[in-house]
């Protein structure tokens, strides 16, 4: 709440998934998510948030089962989309405020923009992208793990400074 009034806002969410296993060697996993939000501005209220996956034993294979030493090898890759919608309620709108700047018109206080609207306020959302090689030796008493890790975020929901000019400090 904010200054005892009720923020309120709304999401709608629709989420997918698809998993395939070939001969207990071969691992894929889709998904999808489609969210939408009522803090977004109208030409953004829903994004779409994607991932995929895959891995594969090595391991299961014949020539890796001849290997003693080696008792479990696998290869694996991901890839995925997530949004962010963690910000405060109804930034979208604009706003009016009170001025206690501005002098009184006739008698009443004069009201001044306080926030511009932002129909384009689009989802904050960030790529992760995974892969790695996991390994076990001498019937699991030894294990490894060798992984590459990539996290990419665009849209980044923040204030930006704008002229002070225009009236406002931030958009």
């Amino acid at each position: 709440t904010r200054n005892n009034t009720p923020d309120e806002w709304a999401c709608l969410s629709f989420f997918g998934r698809f998993n395939y296993n070939y001969g207990g060697k071969l691992n894929v996993q889709l998904t999808s998510r489609w969210d939408g939000s009522s803090r977004f501005g109208s030409n953004n209220r829903y994004g779409f948030f994607p991932a995929a996956a895959v891995g594969y034993i090595l391991s299961e294979e014949d020539f890796i089962k001849n290997i003693r030493s080696n008792s479990f090898l696998k290869v694996r890759a991901g890839i995925g989309r997530s949004g962010n919608a963690n910000f405060d309620n109804y930034a979208r709108w604009g706003t009016i405020t009170p001025s206690g700047n501005l002098p009184l018109y006739n008698g009443q206080p004069m009201l001044a923009p306080a926030r511009l609207e932002n129909p384009n306020l689009r989802w904050e959302s960030t790529t992760n992208f995974d892969a790695g090689i996991e390994a076990q030796f001498f019937r699991g008493r030894i294990s490894t793990e060798l992984t590459y890790y990539s996290k990419n975020t665009k849209d980044v929901i923040m204030n930006v400074s704008i002229p002070t000019h225009i009236g406002f400090g931030s958009f």
